[in-house]
């Protein structure tokens, strides 16, 4: 299918914006010409991860199959309409269906830039709305991450029983400790930085650095391969990273804020599933835990814990690094993160209901 291909004058709906070629794509094969701009356009991308750059590979390549099943080679804005509708059609959820037009919006700008069309006519393309509603539950309250971290403590003391009752090694007893004064840290931090359990798993202690009086953590977010975005470490936070970071023996810069206490692999790197793995146990182990209530409900927590504080949207979309493309203005500004409060809000939420 050739998306460029020449077609025979036809009189235009006035409604329907058509594409004004100024220039020819890069291609050896013109049989393969989407694929040589789809192409040329991921090579475009900086700063993603690659799995960032596998998702927008997977939602073109469902675009371009849609415009082979309906034989379209010059797409207009209503055609471009009448593929969200085919997404919706086919049982997509919102977020997803979001996701798919994003990428599709971020490919025709990419044309334009680059001077192959004259307009872009996925401008005004419609992107469905993410209901939110059904993420209501998908917090936990102040009460309740207090239950989580007294959780921390309740399995730390039946192991340590047990440990007594089967007459354990030393070794034995200070590992159930450090393990314990880890996830402390780590609970702590996620509910009161809004980390992600990927952001989690890639923390390493060189990433903990003071700038003005303060400390941070500097963390490669979602889609992102390098560690350009900082959080705040509220004390209590701070307080619970050290004191488990006294534990620690020949640390180095590069090793892992958060690494493994198994034995098949001592001192390595938490991946995300064992971080999902590990706070899910004690959201079992508060009674807590629901089908709405996952590991990253910590994350929503930290936003709306700040939000009922009484924080504005946009400090609270500053402390959350949101990724939306509306959004990104409130990010661009070092100052903005300087002064966030979010950290310290949250953290204080939490003491004042243990």
């Amino acid at each position: 299918m050739e998306l460029l291909a020449q077609r025979p004058k036809i009189k235009q709906k006035p409604t329907a914006k058509r594409f004004k070629l100024y220039g020819r794509l890069p291609t050896t094969n013109r049989n393969n010409l989407t694929d040589n701009a789809f192409e040329s356009y991921l090579n475009g991308l900086h700063g993603l991860a690659d799995t960032s750059k596998a998702t927008y590979t997977r939602c073109l390549k469902q675009f371009y199959e849609y415009l082979k099943i309906k034989d379209i080679s010059t797409p207009t804005e209503e055609d471009l309409q009448g593929y969200v509708n085919y997404l919706d059609e086919q049982g997509k959820s919102e977020a997803t269906m979001q996701l798919y037009v994003i990428s599709v919006k971020k490919f025709f700008k990419w044309l334009v830039k680059k001077g192959y069309y004259h307009e872009n006519i996925a401008d005004d393309l419609n992107v469905p709305k993410v209901n939110r509603k059904e993420f209501a539950k998908d917090y936990l309250t102040a009460t309740q991450v207090n239950m989580t971290l007294d959780a921390v403590t309740t399995h730390q003391e039946k192991q340590l029983a047990q440990a007594k009752e089967r007459g354990s090694k030393q070794s034995v007893i200070e590992r159930i400790n450090d393990t314990a004064l880890r996830d402390y840290a780590m609970i702590r931090l996620m509910v009161t930085a809004g980390l992600r359990t990927v952001e989690v798993s890639r923390a390493d202690i060189g990433d903990l650095k003071t700038r003005g009086g303060k400390l941070y953590l500097y963390v490669q977010g979602k889609g992102r391969r390098t560690k350009d975005a900082r959080v705040h470490i509220a004390p209590s936070t701070e307080k619970a990273i050290y004191q488990y970071l006294s534990t620690r023996k020949d640390t180095q810069s590069h090793d892992p804020l958060f690494p493994s206490n198994s034995n098949r692999n001592q001192s390595g790197r938490l991946t995300a599933k064992s971080v999902n793995r590990i706070v899910n146990n004690y959201f079992i182990e508060a009674g807590i835990k629901t089908d709405t209530i996952s590991p990253h409900s910590l994350r929503h927590s930290f936003a709306t814990i700040m939000r009922a504080s009484g924080m504005t949207k946009e400090e609270a979309k500053v402390a959350m690094r949101h990724e939306s493309i509306k959004t990104l203005e409130f990010y661009d500004h070092t100052d903005d993160v300087d002064s966030n409060r979010g950290a310290y809000v949250v953290d204080e939420a939490i003491s004042l209901n243990k």
